[in-house]
């Protein structure tokens, strides 16, 4: 798309994409500040994210949903502790109802490329179907588990059975009474299992690594509803909860740990904990072979846990058989395994993992081009995931992160993306203040942020590059970093995100020269 000689208004104010938790939290936030010119974008077909996305058996979240929804709009009326993903869903649907966003929601819209308009001081977004949009800032509310991929083994396209996987789910084909097999053990994995294991003919499970997994009761909830409705109840238990992680986190960054103090004391709690979990396995799971096989080699905080409390008595079941070996390739009929037996099967699941907004390697080049030409994702690739607040980088203008590196500060998803959306509207509300048509954060303040930061979870490090070095996880990235907490204090960070000082960006406008073929806004 060619650049007009005369500069024009851009067709949004915001522009934010994806319509998830996040994207519904940006736009909350924006109409609860004035600012109605924006539009959400999503690649799927309605709003929801995650929930809209994900319509496996057996979904629902993990996280006790007291702690698990918007902090600007509790809901009393949930039916159980770990509601369905179905539930979720209609819960975000209702959220943006509420707050008037199904008009801005733009949904089978993915965008392929953003390119930031130098002349303009705008965004050029490159749409899937070749169109271009334009927007004076963008807010990303892509979340934590971008694209599912495949394992790359050989001969998946020639399997001649049904494909299925966790986030692309479809439920018009019926697993029931047939031969199952699962590639995978993660989070999603188990949830599947334990829902199937019932119904089908034959299930099994290909496992890499055993994976931990708690109990959950799923308790109903109508006993203490009640409850629920006090005013301020539910937020005060949240508070408090959080109470507790900002000691910890605020002490974490004064802390001054010793590796030859930290390292055998990792090492400790991981075998304390493998002592308990092995005494939990042998009351769940009767098959000596199974046992042996379901119990971890590392540490409980190594990967992300899982909890569901019918996955691990899915394996007493006659239908259901784990193996361990690795998957080598598979056949027409199914798959092959490492020692060449090979498993018939009518449908395989391919629960293998996902694109991570934490792996530099995840992000394409020229997939986000800044001002002068940087590239977000070369610009990862070589120094690491960094960004001030978590939201913002030097040499990408106008532009903000709900979840970007070090931005896991508190329990909740939805916590996280609500401080993310606090500070891009903050943001922009400072550049409309001073009748900026750009900001860009500070070198000199996004290096000291991040430095800080960096310091501060390198102390758990250890853990994972020392300790757990022998197991693959998503909460290393390439470079051996572990870019998730956001550390020195839950209400600190909180604090910042809704009031940063204006200094901490660099602000300039679009000469009034160029703004003449400007549309009434």
């Amino acid at each position: 798309m060619s650049v007009s000689s005369t500069s024009t208004r851009p067709d949004h104010e915001v522009v934010v994409i994806g319509a998830g938790p996040g994207g519904i939290a940006a736009g909350a936030k924006l109409k609860k500040a004035g600012i109605t010119d924006f539009v959400i974008l999503d690649r799927s077909d309605a709003p929801g994210g995650t929930w809209q996305h994900y319509t496996y058996p057996g979904i629902s979240v993990d996280t006790p949903v007291l702690f698990y929804q918007y902090t600007f709009e509790p809901d009393p009326n949930w039916p159980r502790l770990f509601p369905s993903g179905a539930e979720l869903q209609a819960y975000h649907l209702r959220v943006a109802r509420k707050y008037g966003l199904d008009a801005h929601f733009r949904v089978n819209t993915e965008v392929v490329r953003e390119v930031w308009d130098d002349r303009e001081h705008c965004w050029r977004l490159h749409l899937a179907d070749g169109t271009v949009l334009t927007a004076r800032f963008v807010i990303s509310g892509i979340g934590a588990f971008v694209t599912p991929k495949d394992a790359p083994l050989p001969g998946l396209d020639t399997f001649e059975g049904f494909i299925q996987r966790p986030g692309r789910w479809d439920n018009s084909f019926d697993h029931r009474g047939k031969k199952v097999a699962i590639v995978g053990t993660g989070a999603s994995a188990v949830q599947i299992i334990a829902a199937i294991a019932p119904e089908v003919q034959r299930l099994t499970v290909f496992q890499r690594t055993p994976p931990w997994c708690l109990p959950r009761p799923n308790v109903l909830l109508w006993p203490i509803r009640p409850l629920l409705y006090v005013p301020g109840l539910v937020t005060m238990v949240r508070r408090g909860a959080l109470s507790v992680l900002d000691i910890a986190s605020r002490r974490i960054m004064h802390w001054q740990p010793s590796d030859q103090v930290t390292v055998p004391a990792m090492q400790r709690f991981d075998r304390g904990a493998r002592i308990l979990y092995r005494a939990y396995l042998f009351a769940m799971v009767r098959n000596r072979q199974a046992r042996r096989g379901l119990m971890p080699s590392y540490g409980p905080l190594t990967k992300r846990p899982t909890a569901n409390s019918r996955f691990l008595p899915s394996f007493n079941r006659d239908n259901v058989e784990l193996v361990t070996e690795a998957v080598d390739h598979f056949t027409e009929r199914g798959v092959v395994s490492a020692s060449g037996r090979e498993v018939e099967a009518d449908m395989v699941i391919m629960a293998t993992g996902h694109e991570m907004y934490s792996e530099p390697m995840d992000y394409r080049i020229g997939q986000i081009v800044g001002r002068d030409g940087f590239d977000l994702a070369a610009f990862w690739r070589e120094h690491g995931m960094q960004a001030y607040d978590s939201c913002s980088v030097p040499g990408v203008p106008n532009r903000f992160m709900l979840s970007g590196p070090y931005s896991w500060y508190a329990i909740d998803w939805h916590e996280i993306v609500e401080r993310g959306a606090d500070h891009a509207v903050h943001a922009i509300t400072l550049a409309t203040q001073r009748k900026a048509t750009m900001m860009e954060v500070r070198k000199d303040v996004h290096d000291a942020f991040h430095a800080e930061q960096y310091r501060a979870v390198s102390k758990v490090l250890p853990y994972f590059n020392t300790v757990n070095k022998h197991v693959n996880t998503y909460y290393r990235n390439s470079h051996g970093d572990f870019p998730f907490p956001l550390l020195g204090g839950v209400f600190n960070a909180e604090h910042r995100a809704r009031n940063f000082p204006a200094d901490v960006y660099e602000y300039s406008t679009v000469p009034v020269g160029e703004l003449a073929g400007e549309r009434a806004g």
